[in-house]
């Protein structure tokens, strides 16, 4: 099982998945994603309308982001980070270089 299957997302009050209150019309979630020195990757030109959209398809994107070497990614809202970076292998353990937003 992968390490994103394994982790707790954020969640809302109640332990609920949330679409945040940061979902606004015209505002789009995608994935930074980097490798392992932590310069940004070039990615699929994907864009989500919602937080829990952007993590399904993260989940489902797992096995082949890390087979394409991606080490780490972040979920942005907008231009803001939500959160990140994760790591995509479980044997990680070193430092992560910020990644510029």
């Amino acid at each position: 099982m992968s390490q994103v299957e394994n982790a707790s997302l954020p969640s809302g009050e109640g332990g609920e998945a949330r679409d945040s209150e940061l979902d606004e019309p015209g505002v789009t979630w995608r994935w930074l994603l980097t490798d392992e020195v932590g310069l940004e990757m070039a990615g699929p030109a994907v864009v989500f309308e919602s937080q829990v959209a952007a993590e399904d398809w993260l989940r489902e994107s797992f096995d082949e982001l890390a087979a394409d070497g991606v080490a780490t990614v972040s979920l942005l809202n907008g231009g803001h980070a939500v959160y990140g970076p994760m790591y995509l292998t479980p044997e990680a353990d070193g430092p992560v270089a910020e990644a510029e937003l």
